[in-house]
């Protein structure tokens, strides 16, 4: 009955809300809600492009979804050309979204295009800078090592105060996967020493999501990313990260976040958040019954 509500709610916002809180509730959906909606997603971004084909930004949301929800090869990469077709214009205001959503759909234009990507060794990184190297980590496995290289040195920089750039450094880390146990190890030592508290909780879900299997997390930094669930400004680094990590156990434990952002009467709603808090439950519902199935099977 969780995970049916949880579908439900995902559907529910998906069609009653717009933009970006629509593009996020659609890939939930099609990540977690196990093939079922994906052909009425098609159907639906279908209609939003028609409408919103032409608007900047949005547009690229709607052709990220798209790119997944479409049920042939030759339209995915219809989709996804559309995208590559904005970043490579310099004109496009859009550019820095479309080359984030190439990221996301683990593909970088090099595979087409010789473009200039950013020397890694630059002291100054903008937000595109970062972007386009994350697409470039999916050419190879060094060129993923060198990506997460670069994201950790930007976030030791202690003389940059810019903290929208080392938090785009720490969310892509989250998507490349499991860091080196060095790479690891000097991201905890980042934690352990740095007095940014602005970017602490961003950096608490990163250390948990890309923690080697070699090395385990300490008592306190795990409670303290708990803790992170208390606080409404905090709580989507909590989900990012038991979402990945999370088992069994913790289900009930996401369960009472869920029903807090899922409260529509709420004075604070934010139906963003309450995607996020479905999605993730319903994720680890997900995991649940596939580990109870493989086991069945033993």
């Amino acid at each position: 009955m969780l995970q049916k509500k949880c579908l439900e709610d995902l559907v529910s916002i998906l069609n009653n809300e717009g933009e970006w809180i629509k593009v996020h509730a659609a890939e939930f959906l099609i990540w977690e809600g196990n093939g079922t909606c994906d052909t009425d997603i098609e159907e639906l971004f279908l209609k939003e492009n028609d409408l919103f084909g032409d608007t900047s930004y949005y547009r690229i949301g709607i052709w990220r979804v798209l790119a997944q929800a479409s049920t042939t090869d030759s339209g995915k990469n219809f989709w996804r050309n559309k995208i590559l077709d904005v970043f490579v214009n310099p004109n496009e205001v859009d550019r820095i979204h479309a080359i984030e959503s190439l990221a996301k759909l683990r593909y970088t234009p090099l595979q087409c295009f010789t473009l200039e990507f950013p020397n890694i060794n630059e002291s100054d990184l903008s937000p595109f800078d970062l972007y386009t190297q994350w697409s470039r980590a999916h050419i190879s496995q060094n060129e993923a090592s060198k990506t997460c290289d670069l994201m950790i040195d930007v976030l030791a920089k202690s003389d940059s105060k810019n903290n929208a750039v080392k938090s785009i450094a720490s969310y892509i880390l989250r998507y490349i996967g499991k860091l080196t146990d060095n790479q690891w190890k000097s991201l905890k030592y980042l934690i352990l020493t740095s007095d940014n508290l602005e970017l602490r909780p961003s950096l608490l879900s990163t250390l948990w999501i890309t923690k080697p299997k070699s090395l385990e997390m300490d008592d306190l930094l795990r409670s303290e990313l708990m803790s992170l669930r208390s606080r409404k400004a905090n709580v989507i680094h909590f989900l990012a990260a038991i979402g990945e990590v999370g088992c069994k156990r913790d289900v009930d434990l996401v369960k009472e976040v869920y029903e807090q952002l899922s409260d529509v009467r709420s004075q604070d709603y934010n139906p963003d958040l309450h995607a996020s808090a479905a999605y993730t439950l319903l994720k680890l519902i997900n995991k649940t019954l596939m580990l109870t199935t493989e086991i069945s099977y033993q």
